[in-house]
């Protein structure tokens, strides 16, 4: 490891063999800041959302880093605020397990949006958070990961167009398949 010393001499030199740069440089950036700013976000939002599609690494960083912070006094209280919210959500409908059988067999036995196997959940495609209902057209399986990074993001925001396209058609069928269903009784 080089001195702080050794470092300065470095950047002495540098700054004397290039006598314009360092003045380029300042120019530029303060001319470009904002711009600049915006390019960085711009990839640091880019790259973590790669990271968060490819990396188990760091999927299982974040994982832990969620856990510990659900038990922090902060984390802990986030967590009953949510559970006294929920607990209001329940009176916006029901649906039958009959009906849940109905919407796996309409999605493959598979996550709504990446198409996987693995622990299925069940997944408000409006969210409660956004005035979406408990009630079997709004319902979706999706596995954990999907499930948990769409948290309480509208469609819209959080789905590809194709695959947003496709689940309301499903969620379309199932629903026409209820109500023959219920009109049939």
């Amino acid at each position: 490891m080089r001195s702080a010393e050794a470092i300065k001499r470095a950047r002495d030199n540098f700054n004397k063999r290039h006598p314009g740069y360092r003045r380029k440089y300042h120019y530029h950036y303060h001319r470009n800041s904002e711009k600049d700013k915006a390019y960085e976000r711009r990839y640091r939002r880019i790259y973590l959302q790669h990271l968060r599609d490819t990396s188990p690494t760091y999927r299982a960083w974040k994982a832990e880093k969620d856990r510990m912070y659900r038990g922090t006094p902060k984390g802990k209280l986030r967590n009953l605020r949510t559970r006294i919210k929920r607990r209001g959500y329940n009176d916006r409908g029901t649906f039958t397990p009959q009906e849940w059988q109905v919407t796996l067999e309409e999605f493959g036995n598979a996550c709504a949006y990446c198409g996987n196997r693995l622990e299925l959940t069940i997944d408000h495609f409006l969210p409660l958070s956004s005035n979406g209902m408990n009630v079997i057209g709004n319902l979706v399986p999706s596995c954990r990961h999907c499930n948990s990074s769409k948290q309480g993001k509208l469609p819209q925001d959080w789905c590809h167009p194709d695959k947003l396209t496709a689940i309301i058609a499903s969620l379309n069928r199932i629903m026409d398949f209820t109500r023959s269903t219920v009109l049939a009784r």
